[in-house]
């Protein structure tokens, strides 16, 4: 009878130890979920306006670039280099 009253008490310690563990992998997945959702709001507000104001800038410097060169020079330029073709 002892050896059951002890391996009763080994496995409601186990349960017990493995409910904790059912608790910490829950609050990492929680916390998991809430990390990507955040990361997306922030790429959603952040990164695509300052994608496409890098992009107009760029635009904008390459014609800006170009007139001038044409102007001045009257020679055909590579808007990606800036150099003369």
């Amino acid at each position: 009878m002892p050896t059951l009253d002890e391996s009763v008490t080994t496995i409601k310690q186990v349960n017990k130890s493995l409910e904790d563990v059912n608790k910490i992998s829950l609050a990492a997945s929680t916390t998991a979920n809430n990390v990507g959702a955040l990361t997306d709001l922030y790429g959603s507000f952040l990164g695509k306006p300052v994608i496409k104001l890098a992009s107009a800038a760029f635009a904008l410097k390459t014609t800006a670039q170009s007139f001038l060169s044409k102007k001045s020079k009257g020679k055909p330029v590579d808007t990606a280099t800036g150099k003369e073709l």
